[in-house]
């Protein structure tokens, strides 16, 4: 796999990631915990997103 591709599939995942941290943290919100609190949460959703991203794409 090219440079280019590769780095267009880490920005896909970090994007990904980031929807995912979001939905994380407002669900979070929800269940009505702090803001702060959604943002650790949302930020730990965001770091496992991101690895298991990264992985897969190291695996193609």
């Amino acid at each position: 796999m090219s440079r280019n591709n590769t780095a267009l599939l880490v920005l896909c995942a970090a994007v990904v990631s980031l929807v995912v941290a979001i939905v994380a943290g407002v669900i979070f919100v929800a269940t009505g915990k702090t803001e702060l609190e959604a943002l650790l949460y949302g930020g730990g959703a965001f770091g496992v997103s991101m690895l298991v991203c990264v992985g897969v794409i190291a695996v193609l």
